[in-house]
């Protein structure tokens, strides 16, 4: 499993074993932690910030209604084989599940996504370039 994927599955673990209060609280404030990180990155015009936060809001809808019923049986799945002594291949089956949840947002969220991004100005573009350098330099310099 790579550093980056288990340091998800930690962090997910850790939500979880947090109780649903402050998984749910995170949820529920997800879209809008969405939306400020897309402005934050794109400098994103009025137009442009309605369509990110209906865009969202639609991927919500969708993810509340379809995906996470499928998290639940997934935790249960786990659960039971968590029952006895985890192997390599419980984790190596877990992080194929995850990864297959992952997928499923991915392909909901790509086109909406895809048609923002062909939408930016030079600006943007630029604003969105200087903001990963920064981002980035600031990764190297932690620990993280």
């Amino acid at each position: 499993m790579n550093f980056h994927v288990a340091r998800i599955f930690i962090l997910a673990l850790c939500l979880i074993l947090a109780g649903c209060d402050s998984t749910r609280f995170l949820y529920n404030r997800a879209d809008w932690l969405l939306g400020y990180q897309a402005n934050r990155y794109l400098d994103l015009d009025a137009s442009q910030k309605s369509y990110v936060k209906l865009e969202l809001n639609h991927l919500f809808d969708w993810h509340r209604r379809t995906q996470l019923i499928c998290y639940a049986d997934l935790i249960d799945r786990f659960e039971d084989r968590a029952r006895t002594t985890l192997t390599s291949g419980d984790i190596t089956w877990l992080e194929g599940e995850l990864m297959g949840h992952y997928g499923n947002l991915i392909s909901s969220a790509i086109e909406p996504a895809a048609y923002v991004l062909n939408g930016l100005n030079d600006k943007q573009i630029f604003h969105l370039e200087k903001t990963l350098t920064k981002d980035r330099s600031n990764l190297v310099r932690s620990d993280w």
